[in-house]
């Protein structure tokens, strides 16, 4: 079950367990009492967990049945518990027909479950299996098998033996003085298992596809048909690298990925960093911003209203997260937003003013030495987010809303910012100034739609015409205040070293490739610098979902690995961060170019790249080949100019010089 994401989160809507420990739960993989073969999964729930596993995604043929089968066994949970629930589900990507589930009530003996998807049904080329569960009870579970028919064959490992590849280390991040190592672990299926030896063939290719390293090993299984080497792989250049292991003449293989990194330039404070990202309250995703190079994290679930006042009266504070971010340096946007659920309905959603006064001075007052500034609700635009029949009158609401939030926070923490908006289409917010609302916030934000196809590459993204409307609504209505894009990114990017993005998009648009998705993450950095826009975030991690959502942001993988636009976003972040915005520059017709000072020598960074699929050729300036200027790719890589004649790509690339 490799790359399959485990997820358990709270029965009751999160609201009796602390949100940091909504993925702590480790599945028990055991060795005995298994079905088929040797092993199975031992999962334990209690009366409030309920467990999603899900696998990743698969290609088969659209247009014919599917079916789902695996075994299942229950413990039940005390006495007078309600019975276990336990569904299979067949998923299919967005834009497909939809999923098939089926309940099912497993028993105390293992049990063959299974459901079927009708080739009617049946209409995407991509398909993935889920399990749900909810607790009290001891679920075991067995031979998990997705076929194409409308019934389950009888179960059999296809393969004589499996092989899977994973890293030595904790991490996935690496510097040239610092040389990774991986382990290749083995199962043989073998029905009398014998010590035994297999070959297996671990590769390496970089960024741009290239072969990269070649290493033959030999793994000795044990009696239990176990076996596991490790193996030291050479370094080359910066960026990211995916490792791959095959089992010699089976079939069998696993790729894993990891990033050669070190950094560029001094890094300014974090309060004045501009960029940031949204992540999952969890110490790996606060690790993980750190290791991009963000410098400030968006965790809504810390101090949403029905998070830490899940009951009236009844508080429950994380202080132990936001003092971890506090430790690595990180600066956190807070949320105050989302109505208490024992509060209101959702025909009312924040119309209980003395509640929610009362919740904002809590928790501002709670958290004031961890969190200085306060995003107020999110997207109240859209619709079933805060009361309101219309956009118009849920922004009508949304004005009285902001206006006592303001109030009540800064009366808590003076000196803390209140950035309004949050809006999810942009474009309202126009009418939101026009009710007069600028000077109860200290900044505006706004929610970008995310890249999410290859077309996004043909045009230039939405960053800069947004900011500079919103800018102007600003001065139309007498002031204006800095600009906070707080939800951007991508969506549906490949990930590095699968063959399909993880959720593709409706109406057949092609996914995004490594290479496309690391150019995006860059473009949309340098476009929000050049629009003014004083802080991005982009969306890392989604706070509320499993871990193959967080791979469908592109930028991680279901192992925690990074993403080739996860290296890009480490570069752009360390190269332009703090740097000041001096101008466009016209280097060839279909070309883009952006030209930035530093902070701290104040040198020059040029960033281009072409809009055409087949790219430009431009003429540099000579100060960008001169004997102080330097090349750097996507990756990193630091290279010397040689030629003012060059070919621009859809894949920015950076000019550095030191010289002014």
């Amino acid at each position: 079950m490799a790359h399959w994401s485990c997820h358990v989160s709270d029965a009751d809507a999160f609201a009796r367990r602390p949100a940091i420990e909504w993925e702590n739960l480790s599945p028990d993989v055991r060795g005995t009492d298994a079905t088929h073969g040797r092993r199975c999964l031992r999962i334990v729930l209690d009366e409030h967990q309920r467990l999603t596993l899900r696998s990743f995604w698969q290609r088969t043929p659209a247009g014919k049945a599917r079916t789902f089968s695996v075994f299942l066994r229950s413990e039940p949970g005390p006495k007078n518990s309600p019975a276990p629930q336990t569904e299979l589900v067949i998923e299919q990507p967005s834009g497909a027909a939809g999923a098939t589930a089926s309940r099912v009530a497993p028993a105390a003996a293992w049990q063959r479950m299974t459901v079927t998807q009708p080739a009617a049904e049946a209409t995407g080329a991509l398909a993935r299996v889920t399990l749900r569960a909810r607790g009290p009870q001891t679920l075991w579970i067995d031979a998990a098998q997705l076929e194409v028919a409308d019934q389950a064959a009888p179960f059999a490992p296809k393969l004589p033996a499996e092989v899977a590849v994973t890293l030595a280390q904790t991490e996935h991040w690496f510097t040239p003085s610092t040389p990774p190592a991986v382990v290749v672990a083995l199962a043989s299926y073998a029905a009398q298992p014998t010590n035994a030896s297999w070959r297996v063939l671990v590769t390496g290719r970089d960024f741009h596809g290239r072969g990269i390293f070649r290493h033959e090993l030999t793994v000795g299984t044990l009696s239990n048909g176990l076996g596991s080497a490790s193996v030291s792989l050479p370094l080359g250049a910066l960026g990211h690298v995916v490792v791959a292991a095959e089992l010699d003449g089976v079939g069998s293989s696993d790729e894993t990925a990891l990033a050669i990194a070190q950094p560029l330039v001094a890094r300014p404070p974090g309060r004045s960093s501009l960029f940031g990202g949204t992540i999952r309250c969890r110490r790996e995703h606060l690790d993980a911003a750190g290791r991009l190079g963000v410098r400030w994290v968006r965790m809504p679930l810390v101090t949403q209203w029905f998070v830490v006042e899940p009951q009236a009266g009844e508080w429950q504070w994380f202080d132990d997260i936001l003092r971890a971010a506090w430790r690595r340096g990180l600066e956190v946007l807070g949320s105050l937003d989302a109505s208490a659920y024992w509060e209101n309905g959702p025909q009312d959603r924040g119309s209980r003013t003395e509640e929610w006064d009362a919740y904002v001075q809590n928790t501002v007052h709670r958290c004031r030495s961890w969190v200085r500034a306060w995003e107020v609700w999110n997207e109240p635009d859209q619709p079933g987010l805060l009361a309101g029949r219309d956009a118009g009158e849920r922004l009508r609401n949304y004005t009285k809303l902001l206006q006592r939030t303001c109030a009540a926070a800064k009366a808590t923490d003076p000196g803390c910012l209140v950035i309004g908006g949050a809006l999810g289409d942009p474009a309202l917010a126009p009418r939101l100034l026009q009710r007069g609302v600028l000077d109860a916030m200290d900044a505006l934000s706004v929610h970008l739609p995310p890249a999410a196809g290859a077309a996004d590459l043909a045009a230039d993204p939405p960053v800069a015409k947004t900011v500079a409307a919103v800018k102007a609504a600003m001065r139309a209505g007498g002031g204006e205040k800095p600009v906070w894009i707080t939800g951007g990114g991508l969506r549906n990017a490949a990930s590095s070293y699968r063959e399909q993005a993880l959720n593709p998009t409706a109406g057949g648009a092609r996914p995004l490739s490594p290479h496309e998705a690391a150019a995006l993450v860059v473009r949309q950095h340098v476009l929000a610098m050049a629009a003014g826009a004083e802080k991005f975030f982009c969306a890392l991690a989604s706070p509320w979902g499993a871990p193959d959502e967080d791979a469908a942001n592109g930028f991680f993988e279901y192992d925690d690995s990074p993403t080739a636009a996860a290296v890009a976003d480490y570069v752009a972040n360390g190269l332009l961060d703090a740097a000041t915005f001096l101008g466009e520059r016209t280097l060839a017709a279909g070309a883009r170019a952006y030209e930035f000072e530093r902070a701290g020598d104040n040198g020059r960074v040029l960033v281009a790249w072409a809009l055409p699929e087949k790219g430009v050729e431009a003429q540099l300036p000579p100060q960008w080949v001169s004997s102080e200027a330097r090349t750097v790719d996507l990756m990193g890589n630091v290279g010397t100019p040689e030629n003012p004649r060059v070919h621009l790509t859809r894949v920015p690339a950076y000019w550095v010089t030191t010289k002014r």
